[in-house]
């Protein structure tokens, strides 16, 4: 039996995590397609969510460089 080589996960900062979220929004966001396809209503939850998440982004960038 062939033993299985150990292979390391990298992890994500809580940093990394966030842009990769908040980018995933803004493409959601801005997509057409979503637009189309989407009620009012859940089009301006996730446009809060977006505000709100690139809001937090700027405050652990701001909170990383000091």
């Amino acid at each position: 039996m062939a033993k299985k080589k150990k292979t390391r996960k990298v992890e994500k900062t809580d940093l990394e995590r966030h842009e990769e979220y908040v980018e995933f929004l803004k493409k959601r966001v801005f997509s057409k397609n979503y637009k189309e396809n989407v009620t009012k209503e859940e089009y301006q939850k996730t446009k809060a969510k977006y505000d709100k998440a690139k809001l937090k982004l700027k405050f652990m960038k701001s909170c990383v460089k000091n």
